[in-house]
């Protein structure tokens, strides 16, 4: 899938460095020159301040800077910025923000650049916020304001994405669903409902089913292998007949994941696999005979000294009776209810004279 190109967060940093690039004409220099000029216009305001009479921590309550960051630049030479530029010494009381107003920038931020097309991921990098939040973030409705918003950052026009994506949107909706649907791709057709079925067909039908096609042709040509579409298993001629076309198809051979797969199953790997299809009453091996298989190597073990058929078969009745007690047990009931909290029985006392 096509990424967008990379958002250089040091380029509209308030910091002084070396200048992004040698085009003037390019976005991230024109962030950074504006970065600069403004930067200029603090240090010159600072500065201005402090001719006039005020202390640091004047300055620091006139501006908002951090105490460090007002030491720090009045160390530095003034920058040569008409006055007319500058702010008033008396600057007027800002109005005490909303609540939640850096919340809903914060939001309104991850919806922008979710609609960049860049993915969670990169958005809770940015923002340095959790995946599950920026999700949370981008499907949540905002009211609308009636001031106008200042953005944290400046947006980037991205060039439009390759043919035959549409827009970075579609981009992001396809990660998305492939991350949270990918497991469908992995299913046999007969185990997929109808909802999963939908996003199966969603995901072939966009612009990476042709790569998700041919990964799910062969997960299903293997499966057919075994057996047929009704359930019934095949003979052994009609396995080896399929696996012969499975292991010489050349457009899975032209994908290296898959084709390495197709390595890794040769004949004799296949002649093992296939020893349930020669006897008709054999099953195939499941998760309940390897896990029935690995109790009883682990019974041999030489620490169980279990080496003859009776101590086997003595274990082996052992482990049965031990589960069929767990099983068939009732459950325990309490003898008694607690006495934690009643209170103590006393006489009651008879008055004098009564």
């Amino acid at each position: 899938m096509p990424a967008p190109p990379p958002v250089d967060n040091r380029a509209i940093a308030p910091r002084r460095g070396p200048a992004p690039g040698d085009d003037p004409s390019h976005p991230t220099r024109q962030y950074w020159q504006q970065r600069q000029a403004e930067r200029d216009k603090q240090v010159a305001w600072v500065h201005q301040l402090a001719e006039q009479g005020l202390s640091q921590r004047a300055i620091v309550r006139r501006t908002g800077f951090n105490r460090r960051t007002v030491r720090a630049w009045l160390q530095l030479e003034r920058p040569e910025v008409p006055e007319a530029e500058l702010p008033d010494l008396v600057e007027p009381t800002p109005p005490p923000p909303k609540p939640g107003a850096r919340k809903r920038a914060k939001i309104r931020h991850a919806q922008a650049l979710a609609g960049q097309g860049l993915s969670y991921c990169e958005i809770a990098r940015q923002l340095g916020a959790h995946r599950t939040t920026i999700s949370k973030w981008v499907h949540q409705q905002l009211p609308e304001e009636t001031e106008a918003v200042a953005p944290p950052a400046p947006g980037i026009d991205l060039p439009p994405p390759p043919p035959p994506w549409a827009s970075w949107e579609q981009v992001r909706q396809i990660r998305e669903m492939l991350q949270e649907h990918r497991f469908v791709l992995l299913k046999r057709p007969e185990h997929l409902d109808e909802e999963e079925q939908g996003h199966l067909v969603a995901l072939l039908d966009s612009p990476v089913g042709p790569e998700l096609q041919v990964g799910r042709d062969f997960l299903v040509d293997w499966y057919r292998i075994w057996g047929e579409e009704t359930g019934q298993r095949r003979t052994l001629a009609e396995a080896e007949a399929r696996y012969q076309t499975w292991q010489t198809n050349a457009s899975y051979g032209a994908v290296p994941v898959l084709h390495r797969l197709q390595q890794r199953v040769t004949p004799a790997k296949f002649a093992q696999m296939s020893q349930f299809l020669r006897q008709s009453g054999w099953e195939a091996t499941n998760n309940g005979a390897e896990r029935a298989g690995r109790a009883f190597r682990h019974r041999q073990a030489p620490h169980f000294n279990l080496r003859d058929k009776e101590t086997i078969a003595a274990s082996m009745t052992v482990a049965a009776c031990l589960r069929k007690e767990a099983v068939t047990a009732l459950p325990m009931e309490p003898l008694h209810t607690c006495q934690r909290g009643r209170k103590k029985r006393t006489e009651q006392a008879i008055p004098v004279g009564g």
